[in-house]
């Protein structure tokens, strides 16, 4: 038996035929009605609408065919969808070379005639047809033809309106850029499985955010970042089970929700397979140097009932939990039972919102600590502290709001915001005093640092000599050779630079060697017990013997008492800030000096 020779664009058509979303379909009484009327118009027994696989033959509709499909090379319809133009007509299938041995023709079935016109895609791609078949062979004419191809139309505007309904459909639940679920679709998800959980079949939520991504952005552009999220959406779904619901919730913020069974192992299991397939390299369109980009990805986890009872507290839990991902380093996955409140009943939500309005609004202010020389008590600069109050909410302290601003994104917007404050009020003071402004880790991942503060001075007018920038040892491990270049492009300017808490976190000697710092500052924790504890006071002057002899000044923190002040005035610590020389103020003293204070030290 004779097959049909494929046609040379069958891959084009196969996809265009799958594009529509057809195949294995429910029943649609619009096809129904259409292939009723075919049958009783030419008085046959038997019409379909045909749609040709790859491999079959696939019926949307039918009359008087027992069969939903059949094999592909079976089929009457894979030969009429050769000449898309014309009706196919088969009077007497036993007569046809190409049909007399079908099975069709020669079993139970017993087809002799057949006429068949092709129902046609919007791009002119053959899909099937709309065919009349009967057990004996007949006639057809050619107004029967042209009725045949006019019902045949009517198909592919079923089709066509089939595929716009699913299009419409997908509009409101599916992000056009991943193909995953949007938030819509999740909430609505969560809702069904929030009823499945109470009747004993529990799921998860994962919450997933990328670390990083906006510097991709900035780097490469806004199609290269589109890119990466959606190369990264194809892996988040080809990492999960069928019956997981992976989706895009906004920004580079994806979110998945793993059905039963689920468990802490569980989840930790795939939270780590996530966390690898987001890590693996991804090439980009348009990047200069032709190098993949790597990101990372923060996830937190809740497990329904146990972190909520309801899909917005399983949401909530779960999104906390992320940004104490973000956090405890990033690139890792929390599970709501680590998560420690933040403030009363305020969530990270809630205080990234309001924090976001106070930024905007310059609901911000500063206080002012000021810091002095040793040996004689000389005020001789301050360091600007962020201070907020929210409404409804009181004072929040920094331990709270600055960790969510860092998880958040909103840092670079804090930072500049307390960086462009401190240096207009600087003008307000005498110009041998300098401020001290702390820095984040956020603007040693990009290049915009340096544009930054020369903006700033060129805005407020402040003498670059009476700025000071503050560090981590934190920022610094991360970013050593991006905090180099910037740090040295702004030292040509003049500006400064302290690293804040020595001894505090990783204290690498080789930082300290490879970084233009001007002054170390000697964490609190290492000031509270001089002059009373020998080991503390060993410490601490190794520490001011350390800067000195790499051309720094040393600043201690946290000076509280007449000893610890002694103590670092013998040990020739040059500067000094504490409650016992002065507490944070909302306005910046021009010639105060605890005279008292240093009198006794």
């Amino acid at each position: 038996m004779p097959s049909a020779a494929l046609p040379p664009d069958e891959a084009e058509r196969i996809a265009t035929l799958r594009g529509y979303r057809i195949l294995d379909s429910l029943p649609d009484e619009r096809f129904d009605r259409l292939t009723a009327l075919a049958a009783q118009h030419f008085g046959v027994p038997m019409a379909m609408v045909s749609l040709i696989d790859s491999a079959r033959q696939w019926f949307k509709s039918s009359v008087g065919v027992p069969h939903r499909e059949t094999e592909r090379d079976l089929a009457f319809c894979a030969h009429a969808i050769l000449t898309p133009e014309s009706v196919t007509v088969v009077n007497d299938a036993t007569q046809d070379p190409r049909f007399a041995n079908n099975p069709l023709v020669l079993g139970p079935d017993h087809l002799r005639f057949y006429a068949g016109a092709p129902i046609l895609a919007s791009n002119g791609q053959p899909l099937g047809t709309l065919c009349v078949l009967d057990h004996e062979p007949r006639a057809f004419s050619e107004d029967d033809r042209h009725v045949l191809a006019q019902l045949a139309a009517h198909a592919s505007d079923l089709l066509d309106l089939h595929l716009s309904h699913l299009t419409l459909a997908e509009a409101a639940t599916r992000d056009p850029l991943t193909r995953l679920a949007n938030r819509r679709q999740l909430e609505a998800a969560m809702d069904t499985a929030m009823e499945a959980a109470f009747a004993g079949r529990p799921f998860a939520l994962l919450t997933i955010d990328l670390d990083g991504f906006r510097a991709i952005n900035n780097k490469y552009g806004d199609e290269a970042g589109d890119d990466v999220l959606s190369q990264i959406g194809q892996r988040l779904s080809s990492s999960i089970r069928a019956s997981d619901v992976p989706a895009r919730i906004g920004g580079d913020e994806f979110a998945i929700i793993l059905s039963d069974p689920v468990s802490h192992e569980i989840v930790s299991r795939v939270a780590q397979r996530l966390i690898a397939d987001i890590n693996a390299p991804i090439a980009i369109d348009g990047a200069a140097d032709g190098r993949p980009v790597v990101v990372s990805a923060s996830v937190g986890c809740a497990l329904a009932l146990r972190h909520g009872t309801t899909a917005a507290e399983v949401r909530r839990s779960a999104k906390e939990a992320m940004y104490m991902a973000k956090r405890e380093g990033r690139n890792r996955l929390v599970i709501a039972d680590e998560v420690v409140p933040l403030l009363g009943n305020a969530s990270y939500n809630t205080i990234e919102h309001r924090l976001e309005e106070a930024i905007a609004q310059d609901q911000l202010k500063l206080q002012w600590q000021p810091y002095f020389l040793t040996g004689e008590g000389k005020l001789t600069g301050y360091e600007a502290l962020v201070r907020w109050t929210c409404p409804g909410l009181g004072p929040v302290v920094p331990s709270t709001f600055i960790p969510v601003a860092e998880a958040s994104g909103l840092i670079g917007a804090l930072d500049e915001w307390v960086l462009r404050t401190a240096c207009k009020a600087a003008l307000e003071i005498p110009e041998d005093l300098t401020i001290s402004v702390n820095l984040s880790a956020y603007w040693f991942s990009r290049e915009e640092l340096v544009p930054l503060v020369q903006r700033v001075l060129n805005e407020t007018g402040i003498a670059p000599q009476r700025l000071i920038l503050e560090l981590t040892e934190r920022t610094i491990i991360t970013h050593d050779e991006s905090a180099r270049h910037s740090m040295e492009s702004l030292r040509e300017l003049g500006v400064g630079f302290a690293l804040d808490d020595f001894g505090t976190s990783y204290s690498s000697l080789n930082y300290l060697r490879k970084l233009p710092f001007d002054r170390l500052k000697l964490d609190r924790s290492f000031v509270g017990d001089l002059g009373a504890d020998r080991q503390a006071e060993a410490v601490a002057g190794a520490i001011v013997q350390l800067g000195h002899a790499l051309g720094m000044s040393v600043c201690a923190e946290g000076v509280e008492t007449p000893l610890q002040l002694g103590f670092l005035n013998g040990a020739s610590c040059d500067l000094v800030q504490g409650y016992l020389l002065g507490r944070p103020e909302w306005e910046p003293m021009s010639a105060a000096t605890p005279v008292a204070a240093f009198a006794k030290a």
